[in-house]
């Protein structure tokens, strides 16, 4: 049996589907522009399933193999969520009888509240449950394996490197695993999407070494962030528009930082960033209205020479949008060549006075205009301070 071509194509609201295992084929664009699109269920062989060009959605989902036979298999609604902050009800397929073997497939919905077991058995010998027949407590043993990770908030419990992602009641998002956060390059598709305003705090496990472009884009309500020693990179946007975030300390293992990564975060008073970042993106602190102080490995977008081209002044961090709070200054530089200079009006925040840099030469223009300073401090490694 095969899906023909653009045969569900445009389906937006279509979260998940079940492919019974007489299908062998997807044509091309049979989900195309099926956005939403985030679980495949499948009882054949998945490699026995060829699929079309422009189904990337489909690529991208999580497939979940159901023995659609077994007489394990549960269904489990969500009857109700505490403090009533999502709409119920949200509908579980869990397989398995035993722990090791359990399995959980959220198809949708976040807030773990009281769960109402239909018909089947769930293995209680390391999960706890507060009476019979509802969860409103849960505490899982080591191989209580998730499939989808992360769809269910918990009570209690420790950031685990087994988990994707935990949002706990208390607002802390959890995120363990390994290896480079996904770049969300439409924030909306980041998991905790829909919960981006209860999330307090960030506490990252030791095996993440990226985080992922507007991963975290406008969790406003985010406060604190702890990075851990193996991040090597922040993705463009990442933290755009977390106007709760107050503090951010930036270990000294990441060596880039994106476009915009931190734009919009009013909240900050200082900033320090490690001489290890070799680059830094345009705008990364635009809109950034509360600075007072910044430490930085150098000026611009990364170390230059004297013979380097495109040797942005330091308003290049800040972007040339203006916003509330900023001053307009005129900045000018070396662009395309030494041999003449370019100009550009940059938006620096008008409450920045003190500036320190701890490596790299001082250029043509760095800091030109900025009349709002009061406080410069450079490295005894300085060796030229241009014109």
């Amino acid at each position: 049996m095969s899906i023909g071509n653009f045969a569900f194509k445009g389906c937006s609201e279509l979260k998940w589907i079940v492919l019974g295992d007489s299908v062998t084929s997807i044509g091309s664009e049979g989900f195309y522009n099926c956005s939403r699109l985030q679980d495949v269920f499948y009882s054949g062989t998945k490699s026995d399933i060829s699929i079309g060009s422009n189904n990337s959605v489909l690529t991208n989902a999580y497939w979940h193999k159901v023995d659609a036979t077994a007489a394990n298999v549960v269904s489990v609604i969500v009857a109700e969520c505490e403090n009533g902050a999502f709409t119920a009800p949200y509908r579980y397929a869990v397989k398995g009888e035993t722990l090791s073997d359990m399995m959980i497939n959220p198809l949708g919905g976040y807030k773990l509240g009281t769960l109402t077991i239909d018909h089947g058995t769930v293995a209680a010998d390391s999960v706890t449950v507060a009476s019979e027949g509802d969860f409103t407590e849960v505490t899982v043993g080591a191989e209580f394996e998730l499939l989808h990770p992360g769809r269910v908030i918990i009570a209690s419990g420790t950031c685990g490197s087994n988990m994707t992602w935990v949002l706990y009641e208390d607002g802390e998002l959890c995120i363990g695993g390994s290896g480079s956060m996904t770049d969300y390059s439409d924030s909306s598709s980041a998991p905790w999407y829909d919960n981006r305003t209860a999330i307090t705090s960030l506490s990252i496990g030791s095996d993440v070494t990226s985080i992922g472009g507007y991963a975290f884009q406008n969790c406003s309500s985010l406060a604190a962030i702890e990075l851990p020693g193996g991040v090597t990179s922040i993705g463009s946007s990442a933290f755009e528009g977390c106007t709760g975030l107050t503090a951010i300390e930036i270990p000294d293992s990441v060596t880039s930082i994106g476009s915009y990564a931190f734009a919009g975060c009013s909240g900050l008073t200082a900033v320090e960033i490690p001489a290890t970042v070799t680059s830094i993106g345009s705008a990364a602190f635009s809109g950034c209205s509360g600075l007072v102080e910044m430490t930085l490995p150098f000026v611009g977008g990364s170390t230059k020479t004297a013979s380097n081209t495109y040797q942005y002044p330091f308003g290049y961090i800040f972007g040339t949008t203006s916003y509330t709070g900023a001053a307009a200054v005129l900045q000018y530089y070396y662009g395309s060549s030494t041999s003449y200079t370019t100009s550009g009006t940059y938006y620096i925040p008008s409450s920045l006075r003190s500036v320190t840099i701890t490596g790299g030469n001082i250029l043509y223009g760095t800091f030109y205009n900025c009349s709002k300073l009061t406080s410069i401090e450079l490295p005894e490694g300085v060796t030229s301070i241009g014109g």
